[in-house]
């Protein structure tokens, strides 16, 4: 499906599309993010990217937890970005996240001037190529303070899966080259 190009109606957005979208979980998975990151060292003062934020399911628990204007977000869709901040932030959540902290775009462009201690890219690497998963690190690398940490999620192949080689994962088909 055309991730980058949906745009969510009035409708789909009362019908909880964008958060049907973004995928499973919606109340439970941001909260498992903030707690993974907050594991790892994740503390209030730093700043953070997320890459692929979607409609802000791990947004909303990271906003709150970061001291305001600590929390950035990246994602190819406009529309879900969008939906997000009207409607699943509080009006506490928006004055703690200013808008120009998110932005749409499907090169990874993540330079809001500042440098990040920690970034996550959930789910992002599982949907797009080899080619986008390498843009996404070059793009990322200059952007971390030294010693910053990245988490990303990803499908998992024995070496000996050839790139054009179709497997299942579930019950779903997937090409190697596009879930690397």
């Amino acid at each position: 499906p055309d991730y980058s190009g949906k745009v969510f109606s009035e409708q789909e957005i009362a019908e909880g599309q964008h958060r049907q979208f973004v995928g499973g979980g919606w109340d439970t998975h941001g909260k498992r993010q903030l707690d993974y990151l907050v594991s790892q060292g994740l503390q209030p003062h730093h700043r953070f990217l997320d890459v692929g934020c979607g409609s802000l399911r791990a947004g909303r628990h990271l906003v709150d937890y970061l001291e305001p204007g600590n929390y950035y977000g990246i994602d190819a869709n406009a529309s879900l970005i969008e939906a997000g901040y009207d409607h699943e932030l509080t009006d506490e959540q928006r004055e703690r996240l200013p808008l120009s902290n998110l932005r749409a775009n499907d090169r990874f462009d993540g330079d809001f001037g500042v440098r990040f201690d920690y970034a996550l890219a959930q789910s992002v690497f599982t949907h797009v190529s080899l080619n986008h998963l390498r843009l996404c690190l070059v793009r990322l690398d200059p952007l971390m303070v030294e010693g910053g940490q990245f988490f990303a999620t990803f499908f998992e192949q024995p070496s000996s899966t050839a790139v054009d080689e179709i497997v299942l994962v579930g019950q779903r088909p997937r090409f190697t080259e596009r879930n690397i």
